[in-house]
């Protein structure tokens, strides 16, 4: 308790510093004082404040959120097809937040990058014109509508590999309506 003391000493002297000087202002360092009293309440409040301020930052982001986790997912509508919370730890849940965001604006293939990154995967997405139009690059890819077409490349990994079925489900949610992806 004597820490607990010591700090709402130091907080009432620093609120005292604040106050002028003067003949009314004296009891502002005189133990017992009303003053004195005053400052030391003040003191613990403004700790409270700061104390509760810190939390609320903290859970108001869904980098750190712990306590408040349940309300972000209800918000992003979390469980839903693609994502499930039973056996999740908090990290999991926070990184499942994090994807389901950056789905609301994925519309770059840097972000779809991105987006298997986050699932441990390294993917290279491409428009459907460069694979399969003058000049070739390979593999060639012949597409009927190739203007619809997204390519995800996934470097190395077997597109029939059962592990990226969430990544797909993902991609397929945050593809525009009228296009296909063909995984190479």
């Amino acid at each position: 308790m004597k820490l607990r003391e010591n700090i709402e000493e130091n907080q009432a002297d620093y609120l005292a510093r604040y106050l002028p000087d003067g003949e009314a202002w004296k009891s502002k360092w005189i133990e017992g004082s009303n003053l004195r009293n005053l400052l030391i309440g003040l003191g613990k409040e403004f700790s409270n404040i700061e104390q509760r301020n810190s939390w609320l930052r903290r859970e108001l982001n869904i980098y750190s959120t712990e306590d408040l986790i349940e309300y972000w997912e209800k918000d992003y509508g979390i469980p839903d097809n693609i994502f499930s919370i039973t056996g999740k730890t908090i990290k999991e849940r926070q990184t499942n937040l994090i994807i389901k965001e950056m789905m609301n604006g994925a519309d770059k293939a840097p972000d779809w990058e991105y987006i298997a990154k986050q699932f441990g995967f390294d993917v290279k997405v491409y428009p459907g014109t460069d694979k399969t139009r003058f000049t070739y690059t390979f593999p060639i890819i012949f597409a009927d509508y190739p203007k619809y077409t997204i390519i995800v490349d996934m470097l190395g990994i077997s597109p029939t590999d059962p592990s990226i079925n969430l990544l797909k489900s993902v991609f397929e949610t945050i593809k525009p309506i009228d296009c296909v992806i063909i995984y190479i």
